[in-house]
């Protein structure tokens, strides 16, 4: 007997940069923060760098900071990249890392791994942090364990980030329906409500193979794997095996033992020769490999010691021995018989017999394949297809594929269910594909689309056109959500004869996590203004491509949109409101496509105030005080009246002369006028009123212009030109504009004279000022004989207070009654 393996010789393919993560403590995370990146020879210049895989606590780059960059000391023997991570007694070593290496050449390599606390709530139920699968496998599901025993309705599960995967609560395990697709890869997350920033979920990373079991080169896939033995895995790129590690060679037949790791196991955990010495730590390699154990060991913290019928990287792999005694570490056997197990030979037994004859050679076909060269699918149950024929057993068809058309049953059935993703509440288009195998005849079966996979309920499903040859049928299904299941089904009149199911998403709508806040409010407006979505922190799906502004009357229902305004904008202000009303404001941040609209956002309560109030009327200015020297200010309210709770707060007003501005407030709302006091006579001012209530300040009513009158005088002293010895006559000039001094108009004369004696004035006659005349003359009488008296005349111009200032004094004096003449004197 001879083993045979069938070589691959690749040319041009796509490789990876050989390089293996190891990490410490990586079921400890509280205990220590460090992972190491190894690079295999022909790689060891390569350039590598760290990164964080995934958010898993709440809170963004501040709860999930990004790793330092590798350190690379490169005296240590075995040169690595050593990343440690940052410490600020905050979990900050709790997550999903990695390394990127990058060279000319190859595939840019990352390695991700996961960082758990020992005392986690959850935990993977296979003690794996990594599971591989393929395109098109089934009955995938990712189950955790409870350490804690608590109670499991308040389970919650993510993917990469994402928001609570509803249809999965309360549940420990999570069920990934119909066939694997590339985007079911991913971190998974289980952790209880409202607990996901104590660090203590499970974390499990899903490795999605991008072709179907043992075939590589994608998109078609028509590439067969070689064989990799004890825990190797097919590279979907290029054909070859990634060994697990403590193995090596292009199939993965060379057994390394314990204490050794790397792509050619160049590499110890210890320079000392003892094989344990990889326990305890966590090796992850290459794409779509993931991370075990040292060979020879396995459990969460890999520092359990292999079954005794098992051996290999996290002990996965089954001794073929007759003693089912094997060696841990390279699965030879043991005991008191080291012979293989009928059906197997090899070093360690892992390999299967084929039986030769001069021209055939028959290779035992992994997974669910058959022919020669293991390159045709079986469509039957597991265990009932031919390796040679492909052909099925009666009844034994997988779900899929139809029972009928003997001897190629299971060749007709369902190849694909595929559609389109939309927003929520929008019809989904959905097609289904059938084949027709040898002997078929998919035009006599019905191809139909349920919403159960046995029998046919088709609520809220319209059928479209089936393609001519009865491959394709189109469809239309509306009310649908995240979670549910649509099967495409083949019926004749009996039942169904095939289902293919696929579990359907939603794009989740975009969610502003805040209220907006208040910019600015009068009477009739309000600014309104709202943090960005954040793809990366806020819930819902990219891309956005704007916003909704909604308000409402607060204490009524129905909202009122504004206009739509782009993603780049984040302000809107709403018009024609009413004043002094409670308005409630709130977004929705908009993502594309029909029924791209998000939930609205908390809400926001404003109260607007008072309209700004009209101006004041009827402004009017008079001249008061002694001196004429002051303006009393009257005004009225706005004809509207004031429409405000507040009512008036108060007056202000302005008064100017060139660029001199004065103003005074009068906060007597019931006041209708104010006197302005200290002005400067001969000065023109302007006079403006405004008045103020809560909702702002009016505009200025009318503009008047006032002046504040210089008191008249004369410049011209009066004469005395007849004294007698009892009376006085005076003679004046008329004051006149231009010369004398005092702002028009004169109404009068007062005529003022006294003993020279006395310091007290005796008022004479009022003479009315008259524009015809020149001059005026005034006699007094009953004067004491002989005696020195001082005259004058005082102009007085219109208006209360308007006498002029006493200047241009005489003197005179009366004549003796017995013929002594008078004297004047100037």
């Amino acid at each position: 007997m001879v083993i045979r393996f069938v070589k691959i010789f690749i040319f041009n393919a796509t490789e990876q940069v050989k390089m293996t993560l190891l990490s410490i403590n990586h079921f400890r995370s509280e205990a220590n923060g460090q992972y190491q990146c190894h690079l295999s020879d022909p790689d060891t210049g390569t350039t590598v760098t760290s990164f964080r895989a995934v958010d898993t606590r709440n809170g963004g780059d501040s709860n999930n900071p990004d790793p330092p960059d590798p350190v690379y000391p490169g005296t240590n023997r075995y040169p690595h990249h050593r990343v440690t991570l940052d410490d600020d007694g905050d979990d900050e070593w709790f997550g999903v890392f990695g390394c990127e290496a990058t060279r000319n050449g190859k595939e840019d390599t990352r390695i991700s791994t996961t960082r758990m606390r020992s005392d986690a709530d959850f935990v993977p139920a296979n003690e794996l942090f990594t599971q591989t699968v393929n395109i098109g496998d089934e009955d995938v599901s990712i189950t955790m364990n409870s350490p804690t025993g608590r109670d499991t309705n308040g389970i919650r599960w993510r993917k990469d980030n994402s928001y609570f995967i509803s249809s999965q609560s309360g549940s420990a395990t999570f069920f990934i329906p119909g066939p694997i697709q590339a985007n079911d890869a991913g971190t998974y997350e289980c952790h209880y409500n409202g607990e996901r920033d104590m660090a203590k979920q499970g974390l499990n990373l899903l490795l999605v193979r991008a072709c179907p079991a043992n075939r590589w080169d994608p998109p078609h896939c028509d590439g067969v794997c070689d064989s990799c033995y004890n825990g190797g895995i097919c590279d979907e790129n290029n054909g070859k095996c990634v060994c697990a590690p403590g193995f090596m060679g292009d199939n993965c037949l060379q057994a390394c033992g314990g204490n050794r790791y790397g792509h050619t196991c160049e590499k110890r955990c210890s320079f000392r020769n003892n094989e344990w010495r990889c326990t305890t730590y966590l090796f992850c390699l290459v794409h779509p490999f993931g991370c075990r154990c040292n060979t020879g060991w396995k459990g969460l913290a890999c520092n359990t010691e292999c079954d005794q019928n098992t051996f290999g990287a996290s002990c996965l792999q089954s001794c073929h021995c007759v003693s089912n005694q094997c060696d841990r570490y390279r699965g030879t056997c043991t005991g008191s018989n080291t012979n293989c197990m009928s059906g197997w030979t090899g070093d360690n037994c892992q390999g299967s017999i084929c039986l030769i004859s001069l021209t055939l050679i028959r290779v035992k076909c992994d997974g669910n394949y058959f022919g020669m060269d293991c390159s045709q699918e079986c469509h039957c149950a597991k265990e009932n297809c031919n390796r040679e024929s492909g052909l099925c057993k009666p009844g034994a068809c997988l779900p899929r594929w139809v029972d009928l058309y003997p001897p190629y049953s299971c060749q007709t059935g369902l190849e694909n269910i595929t559609y389109t993703k939309v927003n929520p509440e929008v019809p989904v288009p959905v097609t289904c594909q059938a084949v027709e195998g040898p002997g078929g005849d998919l035009r006599s079966l019905q191809l139909v689309l349920s919403k159960d996979s046995e029998s046919l309920m088709d609520d809220d499903i319209t059928a479209g056109e089936r393609s001519q040859d009865g491959t394709t049928g189109s469809f239309v299904v509306t009310n649908v959500q995240t979670g549910d299941m649509l099967h495409c089904q083949l019926h004749n009149g009996a039942g169904k004869l095939a289902v293919l199911s696929l579990r359907v998403e939603v794009f989740d709508l975009p969610e502003l996590p805040s209220a907006p806040v208040n910019i600015s409010v009068d009477g009739s407006s309000v600014t309104i203004r709202w943090s960005a979505w954040d793809a990366t922190t806020n819930d819902g799906d990219s891309p956005l491509v704007g916003y909704i502004p909604y308000y409402k009357v607060s204490d009524e229902n129905d909202w009122i949109p504004g206009d739509m305004v782009s993603h780049e904008t984040l302000m809107y202000t709403f018009t024609s409101l009413n004043p002094e009303t409670y308005y409630s404001f709130s977004v929705s941040a908009v993502r594309a496509g029909e029924g791209g609209v998000g939930p609205k956002s908390p809400e926001l309560s404003v109260k607007t105030i008072c309209d700004v109030p009209s101006n004041p009327e009827n402004v009017m200015a008079e001249i008061s005080g002694e001196n004429q020297d002051n303006i009393a200010v009257s005004w009225q309210l706005p004809s509207e009246g004031i429409i405000c709770s507040s009512g008036v707060i108060k007056f202000t007003v302005y008064y100017s002369w060139g660029t001199n501005v004065t103003l005074v407030d009068v906060k007597d709302p019931s006041a209708t006028s104010v006197t302005l006091y200290d002005l400067s006579p001969g000065v023109s001012y302007t006079l403006y009123v405004t008045l103020s209530t809560s909702g702002g300040k009016s505009g200025k009513s009318d503009e008047i212009t006032h002046l504040v009158p210089v008191l008249p005088s004369l410049t011209n002293p009066p004469t005395l030109p007849d004294i007698t010895c009892n009376s006085v006559t005076m003679v004046w000039t008329k004051w006149t504009a231009g010369r004398d001094p005092g702002t028009p108009p004169i109404t009068h004369y007062i005529l003022y004279y006294r003993m020279s004696v006395s310091m007290e004035w005796i008022s004479g006659e009022k003479v009315n000022h008259s524009s015809a005349d020149e001059e005026y003359s005034i006699t007094f009488y009953n004067l004491t004989e002989d005696a020195p008296y001082v005259f004058t005349v005082v102009p007085v111009r219109e208006g209360y207070s308007g006498k002029g200032r006493v200047t241009n004094l005489v003197h005179g004096n009366t004549t003796s009654c017995f013929g002594k003449g008078a004297i004047v004197f100037l």
